[in-house]
Parts: C-alpha cells; structure tokens; sequence
C-alpha cells in the first residue's frame, strides 16, 4: 500500500510541473513519505513504462540539475468516465462510517491523480444536481440491520416521522436522485412502502416471516411512475404523444418506464404507451416536457395537470 502511495504522490506531483529530485524528496517528506534519490528514480523508470503519461526530462540552475515532469497521453473519453466515477464513490461519504470514510478518502486521492493526469481537467466538468439533497447521512448501523433482515426475511420495526412502524418486511435497498430507500412489505395494507434510511431511527427486528412477500419488481412499478405510488391508486394506461421529431428522438433513447411502449406516428412524432400509477412525479414529468408532450390519456391525468396549470396562472 505504501508503495502505492508513493507513486500517486510522485504521479500527482510531476504532472503539476517539473520537479528536481530535491523537491521532489521534500514534497513526499511533507505526507510522512522519506525516500533517497535512488528510489525516488525507481519510481521514476516505473512511470516510464506507463502509456498514460510520458516522462519530460530536462536539467535547471547552474548546477544544471535533473528535472523531471509528466505530459499528460490520456483520452477525453477517459476523463469523462473517471470524473464520472470518482462522483459516485464521494457519494460514499453519506455512510456514516469510519472504515467507509477511509477507504472513500484512498480512492478519492487514487482517482484526484488519475484526473490530474488526462486531457480535460475536472474543473470544466461540473456537476450540477436540482435540488440536491444536504441533510444527515445515513446511520451505517441501521443499514446494516437493514440489510440483514432482508436477506434473513425478518420483520422490523422503526421511528419514522415521528411515529413507530407496525411490523413491515423490508425487501430492497433502492437508490433514487441521491438518496437510500427501504422498500417494505406493509402486511396491514398489503402494498408497497417505501422509507428514507436517513429518516429512520430506533431500529427493531422481529422474528421472520414464514411466507414473506418476494420483491417483484414489474409489480412495484405498476403502481408508480418513480418511487412513489399513484393518487388514486392502481394501474392506469398512460398515453402521450411526442410530435416535434427532435424531442421525439430524444424520447427513443430513454428509459422512462419498465413497461414503455413506443411507436412512431406520421410527421415523425411517437406515441408512448405504459401501465404505471398516476404518481406526483408522472403529473410533473408531463408538465416538464409541456409543450412538446400531448396527454392522450387517461382523463384524470388531462384534468390534474389543466388544474395545475390554471392554478399556476392564477398565481402569476
């Protein structure tokens, strides 16, 4: 490990430019990292035989000493999935967890270098999120718990918005816009629930159910159009048209519902079909893509989002 994390630190430090082996020895004694000229060349040879960065040599001062940098031979494409994934990983952070916390700060450092060394630099891709959540992190013990009583089929029991749950199953995890859910099996209404993990506390498990409810996923999703489930509640067959061609190329390459249907219409416009709840966030999705997106059906869909709209007028 340790020699890992001299060649980061060597990597990182050479790309940000030309560097003796003097400095180079006292820039790594700064991180607790004590090496003589010998190995520190070493190191150097190593990242010669890299094909990612190419190794600059020139000399400098009257002593025209040796100086040594890294130029960059990474690909764009690379930056992009590198930044991509080093975003996800900080996501980590949210686990309130020592050993999680350490193993995100070693890959966060892993993946700084990595970014340092290619064509875009990540300062020109930022990441922007509407409404990204800032609240407390999740209780890694409660997701512990959680997880094995899922694989154990075990009731539980939690505060939740100021009050106790009845016994519920949980089934999965399910990360949704940036933050963890618990889906649960609610045997009293006999439906689909789901709970924020970082909204849960003084977590209970119960004995196991002897017949517990598989996690069908189609299933859950009938009733939704994202997480949450539909007012009035049930299935409905949602139609809406695209007719602007651009938009409706757009639409082709989405993923918007498990039981989406598409089919072109003359113009090159489509028609979008699925079976799916008449959740909150259908309602604003449709509003979104307003006006490129038409409503065929059903009525009740029709009447919500007109309401709405007369609403927003209204308060204009």
């Amino acid at each position: 490990m340790r020699q890992v994390e001299t060649m980061n630190a060597i990597r990182t430090l050479l790309l940000g430019g030309s560097h003796t082996y003097d400095q180079i020895g006292k820039a790594l004694s700064l991180h607790g990292i004590n090496v003589d000229k010998r190995t520190i060349n070493r190191y150097i040879d190593e990242l010669r035989q890299h094909a990612d960065a190419e190794v600059v040599e020139s000399t400098t001062g009257k002593g025209r000493q040796k100086q040594f940098g890294l130029k960059s031979t990474g690909k764009t494409s690379e930056s992009v999935a590198i930044a991509m994934i080093h975003r996800a990983v900080r996501q980590l952070r949210s686990l309130d967890n020592a050993s999680v916390t350490k193993a995100v700060d070693l890959l966060d450092n892993a993946f700084r270098t990595s970014l340092s060394r290619v064509s875009i630099p990540q300062s020109q891709m930022p990441y922007i999120e509407i409404g990204e959540y800032t609240g407390a992190g999740v209780d890694i013990t409660i997701l512990d718990s959680v997880v094995d009583a899922i694989k154990a089929a075990m009731n539980i029991r939690f505060h939740y918005r100021g009050i106790v749950t009845d016994p519920i199953l949980p089934l999965r995890v399910i990360e949704y816009k940036g933050r963890l859910y618990v889906v649960c099996w609610s045997h009293k209404h006999s439906r689909y629930e789901p709970y924020r993990l970082d909204g849960m506390s003084h977590f209970m498990v119960y004995r196991a159910v002897r017949d517990p409810k598989t996690f069908e996923f189609d299933e859950f999703m009938s009733t939704r159009f994202g997480l949450w489930e539909g007012d009035p509640k049930g299935t409905y067959e949602v139609v809406v048209e695209i007719t602007d061609p651009a938009t409706a190329d757009n639409f082709r390459e989405r993923k918007w519902h498990p039981s989406q249907q598409i089919t072109d219409i003359p113009g090159g416009g489509i028609r979008i079909t699925m079976q799916c709840g008449l959740s909150p966030e259908l309602t604003s999705w449709v509003m979104h893509w307003m006006p490129k997106v038409t409503i065929i059906q059903p009525q009740i869909l029709r009447d919500r989002v007109r309401t709405l709209l007369q609403y927003g007028l209204n308060n204009l």
